[in-house]
């Protein structure tokens, strides 16, 4: 950096409305008080940055929508940031995700929640399935208890439960074609008893069938179904 100079100072800053700064090579600089000047890097300044021009937006981060306290910031592309309502933290409490759920939002087999990625199997998105003490997905029978009665159950996300991953609680729209009986909003939904992997609005009925459930009903359309998805850690094998 150049030497301070008090009378440099005194008749080319002190005063001057319209100064420029500018840099030449590593320890020059020049003073101005035209109305153009060379631009400089803004590492280079100190201060509130106000009325500062020619400085380049590059490696800059910019800030979306009016955040408010308490919002959690995320990123919505890979240089801006912004607040979102449905991600708070209350200081010393907890954070709290709020979702507003709705059919409409969600394509077939789409889901959010607490997903996992973990275990092995080749899967089908959308359909029903067990942990195996292998470490092995598996498609739930209510007809078995060896298949779903006790264990962890989960939804698949995709075809591989560690690249998609495994929805064990949250909000899953679930195709027509994997639900059986008639969907009811508020209705519990089961372990499907004559069809694997699927859930259906009738509980088993059958001798050595399980009688477990994996969520509610909170909306339905065109057969398809938007699926509190909540397993019981709960079941009873049924005796007839």
């Amino acid at each position: 950096m150049a030497r301070y100079d008090k009378d440099i100072y005194e008749s080319k800053i002190h005063g001057k409305d319209n100064l420029r700064v500018g840099i030449s090579g590593s320890n020059g600089f020049i003073l101005g008080d035209s109305a153009t000047g060379t631009a400089i890097s803004a590492s280079w300044f100190y201060g509130n940055g106000s009325g500062l021009t020619g400085i380049s937006a590059a490696g800059g981060i910019d800030a979306s929508g009016t955040p408010a306290d308490n919002q959690v910031t995320v990123w919505t592309d890979s240089d801006t940031v912004e607040g979102t309502a449905n991600l708070t933290f209350d200081t010393g409490k907890t954070l709290n995700i709020i979702t507003t759920p709705a059919i409409a939002n969600l394509s077939d087999n789409d889901c959010v929640g607490e997903i996992i990625k973990f275990g092995s199997g080749t899967l089908t998105a959308g359909d029903l399935h067990f942990l195996h003490t292998d470490g092995t997905w598996y498609a739930t029978d209510s007809d078995t208890p060896a298949y779903g009665g006790s264990q962890l159950l989960a939804v698949a996300v995709g075809t591989s439960p560690t690249s998609n991953g495994m929805l064990i609680r949250g909000i899953t729209r679930v195709a027509s074609t994997n639900v059986q009986g008639t969907p009811a909003v508020g209705k519990p939904v089961y372990v499907s008893e004559d069809h694997t992997a699927q859930f259906d609005f009738t509980a088993p009925s059958g001798n050595g069938d399980y009688v477990r459930i994996v969520g509610y009903c909170l909306a339905t359309t065109g057969g398809d179904i938007l699926l509190l998805f909540n397993p019981s850690h709960d079941w009873v094998e049924v005796s007839a």
